[in-house]
């Protein structure tokens, strides 16, 4: 094993701590409830539209035959 990477796990090893993990953490659910917030708006969306009677868009591939 190589010097460089032994000092690389050390280094490692003594930045990581628990309140790393815990900012890492809280970070990643503050993303996910952003994406979780956006697929909501999305999913309602789409409720309204069928609700509505308004029929799905679909490309209509013998347009220019």
């Amino acid at each position: 094993m190589s010097t460089k990477h032994v000092n690389n796990e050390n280094l490692a090893n003594k930045t990581s701590n628990w309140d790393v993990l815990i900012e890492h953490s809280e970070a990643k659910i503050v993303e996910f409830q952003k994406k979780v917030y956006e697929m909501r708006k999305s999913l309602k969306f789409f409720k309204k539209q069928r609700s509505s009677g308004i029929p799905f868009p679909l490309i209509d591939r013998h347009r220019h035959e």
